[in-house]
């Protein structure tokens, strides 16, 4: 009997664990878009992002996989630099400077407190001198 407990609570620990741990972090499209970038300087360029942010989500948490920057701080893979606020209505729009051409992947991601995120794979003009 022991033995029959103990499989039940393995069949049902397995079976939720995966799900509550998926349902923290979600894939989402926010419609998460580059609309402009410029070389700042050399191997480096600015980057404007836009999205449309969803009812209750007007906190982003933001990463970067090449050393972009928000309000001076560097953005790291898991963040780090801080977070970005968008007006209550409307477009969400992004400025980003500093990104490193070359190094680490060229991505930005977005995230909300409700656990949505996007990524986005970013591009410089050209090759920055």
């Amino acid at each position: 009997m022991k033995f029959a407990r103990w499989m039940l609570f393995v069949l049902v620990a397995s079976a939720t664990i995966p799900l509550s741990a998926a349902a923290k972090y979600t894939l989402f499209d926010f419609g998460l878009k580059q609309k402009w970038s410029q070389c700042d300087g050399p191997g480096t360029y600015n980057l404007d992002l836009v999205w449309a942010p969803v009812a209750g989500a007007l906190e982003f948490v933001v990463a970067s996989g090449n050393q972009c920057r928000l309000n001076g701080r560097v953005c790291g893979t898991r963040a780090g630099c801080g977070t970005h606020v968008c007006p209550a209505k409307g477009v969400c729009e992004m400025h980003l400077t500093g990104c490193q051409q070359g190094r680490g992947g060229a991505f930005v991601r977005i995230a909300d407190p409700a656990g949505r995120y996007q990524n986005l794979t970013t591009a410089a003009p050209r090759r920055c001198n």
